[in-house]
């Protein structure tokens, strides 16, 4: 595996100012294309797949600059996506919430067992991870990875889930990448607010003139 890079000082700079991914009139697709481009990580994991958007990005950072790179996506529905891009490979997971529907209209889980195993005392995110590593297993990807960007269900005890996850599956030296940190009016936002910015230091892309609203971390100096 190639060495990551070490962002000493934590900066991503503008590398590529590349519109071809943006949406929402956001600059997170291209935050993650430029954060791609400048640690070079290798084995990397998505946690929230929907459509395939950002997985395409991985995608085109693959066949440009790492042809050995491999992108584990999950999520817990199919969305009706179509087939992943080259070196994507979807994995289906379960919610962590039974409330999950509330939050997504017209939701279709993968797992007709989901609410069953909740209810029953199963335990997400030893489920999902476990999941998860056997996906790592058949793609022969090391116990952990470079890379992981965290975008599924913004309820708090989800996104603290799929924190514990990435934070299991990412080696010491790998990044965590979390979406969404500036949007009003979900639990994620706050929970990363009132409580994971007081225990920790991000770099929340300051230095550019439009801030796409994402958190990067080192793995090893996360605290949850």
């Amino acid at each position: 595996m190639n060495e990551l890079q070490r962002i000493e000082p934590f900066s991503i700079p503008m590398l590529i100012d590349d519109t071809t991914h943006d949406a929402c009139n956001r600059y997170y697709r291209r935050a993650l294309l430029n954060t791609l481009l400048k640690l070079r990580p290798t084995y990397c994991l998505e946690i929230g797949t929907y459509t395939y958007q950002t997985s395409q990005v991985f995608s085109c950072y693959f066949e440009t600059y790492n042809p050995n790179g491999k992108l584990i996506t999950t999520d817990i529905s199919e969305w009706d996506r179509g087939g992943a891009p080259p070196n994507v490979y979807p994995v289906m997971v379960y919610p962590h919430t039974l409330n999950v529907e509330k939050f997504h209209g017209g939701i279709n889980i993968f797992y007709p067992n989901w609410r069953k195993k909740l209810e029953s005392g199963g335990n997400s995110v030893l489920i999902n991870g476990d999941i998860i590593n056997r996906k790592m297993d058949e793609l022969d990807i090391d116990e952990h990875f470079d890379f992981v960007f965290v975008d599924g269900d913004h309820q708090e005890k989800s996104f603290l889930s799929d924190l514990y996850i990435a934070l299991a599956l990412t080696k010491p030296d790998g990044y965590i990448l979390i979406d969404d940190v500036r949007d009003p009016g979900n639990e994620q936002m706050e929970t990363y607010r009132n409580t994971l910015c007081k225990k920790n230091s991000f770099y929340e892309f300051e230095d550019w003139d439009t801030n796409p609203g994402m958190a990067l971390i080192r793995a090893g100096d996360l605290k949850l």
